[in-house]
């Protein structure tokens, strides 16, 4: 049985231009899947393709092929109604107030018309003590601060409890307290099971919540990864499964030969990976005891130890070159 809560399958759109200009292929064959209860990253550079494939997801564009399927069926209203949406700029009617902009906008998905008048308000209520907002919820739009806009964005992506939840770049205007308020908010949804997308450029909430993560190119798929098995490179120009590990232990001035007599003469594991940089041997480990029980041996023996510790999910340097080719 499948574990994907949304799957894309072959996508494809262009969006033709007029007799001056070329036609430009937003979306070139793009196949990916977001797991059920899991927190999937969606990168790519500006004009990589995905606020393209999020308008498809929302109902507000079509492909020219291709499907969305929720859950394995295609994804009709009923389906959108379990979908929660956070945009990167929060476009709000500035003459309402936030309790009135969440009690309008619980009335748009089906399963409130059940609700009583006190379960809404009881219901805006409690997200707007959530968000921090309770003391400001009569105040017009225009008067609250980006950092509030951003909360109330969050709020209105969330109060009906949806199934699947899109964030795009949703830390954007936030001061330090209020990033780290997301990131908790975040990461209370997976807790909650909430199957979530998540767009950002940001690199370390990534390594922080998410559990998979894709990658777009002008359009297509060029990196996809699971934290659990390692990164899978899809790009037609360099198609190779490289597996990353979970423990990583920087040993100075040993060689693989010097190391490879080391472990048999404490009758350890073998590594899983092994890479030498100079005068740097670097051993990668699934488990965390066996990449201890090395450290130990290594430093018993006198070796030099550099670094110990677990393996960064997504690293910066080893990612910019699936970024190139983005808007100018």
């Amino acid at each position: 049985m499948s574990k994907a809560y949304l799957e894309i399958s072959n996508l494809n759109k262009t969006f033709k231009n007029d007799l001056l200009k070329s036609n430009h292929l937003a979306l070139d064959n793009l196949s990916c899947s977001f797991d059920k209860g899991e927190c999937t990253g969606f990168l790519g550079h500006n004009g990589a393709g995905k606020t393209t494939t999020i308008r498809m997801i929302l109902g507000l564009m079509t492909p020219d092929s291709g499907m969305l399927t929720i859950q394995g069926h295609k994804i009709n209203t009923s389906a959108r109604n379990k979908i929660g949406y956070m945009a990167e700029i929060n476009k709000l009617p500035t003459n309402l107030t936030p309790a009135e902009i969440l009690k309008s906008h619980l009335k748009l998905y089906s399963y409130t018309a059940k609700l009583s008048k006190s379960e809404i308000n009881a219901k805006v209520q409690d997200k707007l003590t959530h968000v921090g907002l309770q003391n400001h919820q009569t105040k017009k739009i225009s008067s609250l601060s980006k950092g509030m806009g951003r909360r109330l964005a969050w709020a209105m992506a969330t109060i009906h409890e949806p199934e699947f939840l899109i964030l795009d770049e949703p830390s954007s205007g936030l001061d330090p307290l209020g990033r780290r308020q997301m990131l908790d908010w975040i990461t209370e949804e997976k807790k909650r099971g909430t199957t979530i997308m998540l767009c950002t450029h940001e690199l370390n909430q990534i390594n922080q919540l998410c559990d998979n993560f894709h990658i777009l190119n002008k359009g297509k798929l060029v990196l996809s990864s699971k934290k659990d098995e390692g990164v899978a490179s899809l790009s037609s120009e360099n198609n190779h499964l490289d597996w990353r590990h979970n423990y990583n232990l920087h040993l100075s001035g040993a060689s693989e030969t010097t190391l490879q007599n080391l472990g048999e003469s404490n009758g350890l594991l073998p590594w899983h990976g092994f890479k030498q940089e100079g005068y740097l041997s670097i051993l990668g480990f699934a488990e965390y005891t066996d990449a201890s029980s090395w450290m130990i041996a290594a430093l018993q023996s006198g070796l030099i130890v550099v670094r110990f510790g677990d393996q960064v999910f997504l690293d910066e340097e080893e990612l910019l070159p699936y970024f190139e080719g983005g808007d100018k």
